[in-house]
């Protein structure tokens, strides 16, 4: 039998770490000495080297309980699934820190300032003129041809929400600063016909590709990192996190967004994309 003092000192833990761990019924030591003084035994002792062994993989102490108290032995299934919350954490992390290193590149401080009038027109004129060469195929989706009056609202509340600053930190998040999302705009706009369709064609392969979503986690990260990939070429931005993750929620909470993405790509698409990339991005 040995004291808390001994135990502390074997597995290198404080002694008051091993008193909150009885008091929350995680490690509750079976003897006590005549003065009432915590005493471990062999099986304790096997049980602690399993908490620090757990603990150690970042699994809370809450968990680590439910595992112990259920009897489990073989912890490759615990593993696995501690293995893959961790992927998803590193994932987010280091999609900030990218964020991060975009924002630091460019030698400037970090404005909230909303886009002045100039600024917003020329962001709807383009958004504008990309709607009216796409009509045919929104039409298609939705049934409904364009109306004038429907541009005209688009391009009042697309100019409203810049220059009350409504939409700068979505833009900030995606693009570094509104300088940036300015020129993206501009690439997008002078890209060719053939440049477009060739995205394009790439983004229906990426979708038609979740149809069924893979049970590997690596395979359906490397389809979301094929979606990445396409959609800063597509957007012209070194970070798509933002703008995937935002699409992701949209076509889970969504009905109708979601209604749309499966009937151009096949049922259930929208729900395994939005599934894999929150997944991948640590957001699920």
């Amino acid at each position: 039998m040995k004291t808390v003092k001994e135990v502390a000192k074997i597995a290198g833990l404080s002694e008051r770490a091993l008193r909150h761990y009885d008091n929350i019924g995680l490690l509750v030591p079976k003897k006590r000495s005549e003065a009432g003084y915590r005493l471990y035994d062999d099986e304790d002792l096997k049980r602690l080297r399993a908490i620090v062994f757990l603990k150690e993989m970042e699994i809370p102490l809450s968990e680590i309980k439910e595992i112990l108290d259920a009897g489990k032995r073989d912890y490759n299934s615990v593993l696995k699934a501690q293995k893959e919350k961790l992927v998803r954490k590193v994932n987010k992390l280091n999609g900030l820190i990218r964020v991060i290193d975009g924002l630091d590149s460019e030698g400037k401080n970090i404005s909230f300032e909303p886009f002045t009038e100039d600024e917003a027109k020329t962001v709807s004129d383009i958004l504008i003129k990309e709607a009216k060469e796409k009509e045919a195929e929104i039409k298609k989706v939705t049934s409904k041809p364009v109306k004038k009056e429907d541009i005209a609202e688009m391009k009042k509340t697309v100019e409203t929400n810049l220059t009350q600053g409504e939409i700068g930190e979505d833009i900030l998040r995606m693009y570094g600063s509104k300088e940036n999302y300015l020129k993206a705009l501009k690439e997008i706009d002078s890209m060719t016909p053939e440049e477009h369709k060739a995205l394009e064609e790439e983004l229906k392969d990426i979708y038609h590709s979740f149809a069924k979503l893979p049970k590997e986690q690596t395979k359906r990260h490397k389809l979301v990192q094929r979606l990445e990939d396409n959609t800063n070429k597509m957007y012209h931005m070194s970070n798509a996190r933002s703008m995937l993750i935002a699409g992701a929620r949209s076509y889970i909470s969504d009905a109708k967004v979601a209604g749309v993405i499966d009937s151009l790509y096949g049922e259930g698409v929208a729900r395994n994309v939005g599934r894999a990339v929150l997944e991948y991005y640590g957001e699920s």
